[in-house]
Parts: C-alpha cells; sequence; structure tokens
C-alpha cells in the first residue's frame, strides 16, 4: 500500500489517495503501475497496465508512465497520443487517466483498454458514474477518446483498477469510506488469484 494527500488551495479540503498492487507471482515484476503527478494547476492520476505479465510486460508499464510524468503541462489527448507514439512496436498497453483541477475540483478522465473506474457519490440525489473505456491498445491502436467531466464533492470517491480486480467491486464500493480502506478491501476482496492487480482509490476530505 502506498498513500498521500494533495491539499486544495483555497479550501480546507485535499484530496486523500492511496494505491495497492500485487504482482501476478510473488517476486515477480508487474506489469500494472501508476503515476500521481501534481503540477500548479491540475494533478494527474494514471494506471497503466501493459500487455502480458513480467519484465516486458513492466518495461511497457514504465515506459508509458514516464512519458506522462516528463510533461509539466499535459492534456488527457495529449497523454494519450504521446504515449501511443512511444510505444509503437511494443506489445502495448492500456492506460486510464484522471485530471484533476485542484482550484475548482472539476476532473476529466478516459480510458484505452481495459482500465475500470468508478466514481461514487455522497449526494444521494447525484448518480455514480463510470469511466468510459475506448477499444484499444497504446502502440498499436489508438481510438477516439470518449473524455467525461465532473466535479469532485467532499466525500466523494474515485475507484480506478487494472483488469486485474474483479468488475464486482462497484457494487461494494461507498461514498465516504478512505481512501487507504476503499483500496485495501478492493484488492482483498475483488483480484483476480492468477494476474497483475492494482487498484487506485481517491477521497475527498477535510484537512487534518
Amino acid at each position: 500500500m502506498t498513500s498521500g494527500h494533495i491539499p486544495l488551495p483555497g479550501s480546507d479540503r485535499q484530496l486523500n489517495w492511496s494505491v495497492a498492487h500485487k504482482t501476478k507471482q510473488a517476486g515477480q515484476a508487474s506489469g500494472d503501475g501508476y503515476l500521481i503527478s501534481r503540477n500548479t494547476r491540475s494533478v494527474l492520476f494514471a494506471v497503466a497496465d501493459g500487455s502480458g505479465s513480467g519484465k516486458p510486460a513492466a518495461a511497457v508499464t514504465e515506459t508509458c508512465l514516464a512519458v506522462l510524468g516528463s510533461q509539466g503541462e499535459l492534456g488527457l489527448q495529449d497523454g494519450f497520443t504521446q504515449c501511443h507514439r512511444v510505444l509503437k512496436g511494443s506489445r502495448g498497453a492500456a492506460l486510464g487517466m484522471i485530471l484533476i483541477d485542484v482550484q475548482s475540483s472539476r476532473f476529466s478522465w478516459a480510458a484505452v483498454g481495459d482500465v475500470d473506474g468508478l466514481l461514487v457519490r455522497a449526494a444521494e440525489d447525484q448518480p455514480n458514474e463510470t469511466l468510459i473505456q475506448r477499444g484499444g491498445v497504446l502502440g498499436v491502436s489508438l481510438p477516439r477518446l470518449h473524455p467525461s467531466d465532473h466535479v469532485m464533492q467532499p466525500d466523494d470517491l474515485i475507484v480506478m483498477t487494472s483488469d486485474g480486480v474483479k468488475r464486482a467491486y462497484r457494487a461494494h464500493v461507498r461514498a465516504g469510506a478512505s481512501a487507504d480502506r476503499t483500496a485495501a478491501d478492493v484488492m482483498d476482496r475483488f483480484a483476480h488469484p492468477r494476474d497483475d492487480s492494482i487498484v487506485l482509490a481517491i477521497s475527498m476530505g477535510r484537512v487534518r
């Protein structure tokens, strides 16, 4: 487990994030990885899943995330396009990205390939939202993106997972739960036993 928090300027709120991950086999390199990159205006959260497993998949994932991390001001479209370009000739990767504006708490998210995402609303009159995935493999085929925009409210919760996590987790995630607890619970209960797995959870709470 890895976790941290990011204060939101001009408010008493912060983004709390946590990542749980496991490898297909103990001691083996993981093809699943994540990135959290902040600049003055926004925070980028990304989950990448290199095709296959072991060191070859891990190398593809590291290349993809390194491209995203090297860009100071990177939009979603540019991020997917640049990752697709540098991964050409490789086995390719799936990628999901969330870009959150730290001033307004608005965020955009999109995915290419089998990366899942769920926004769980604290307000009962607001429906939960799922990340729209487009079929494709970065480095092999880049489809037209279908990003969607939302505003993150206090006690809302975002979860993003690789395909090593069963989609059944969606019915068990609750708004108001901590990012740490959510990531750990989803991993413990819904990770496939024979695949690399990663869970990224993001919540909004008060600064302690």
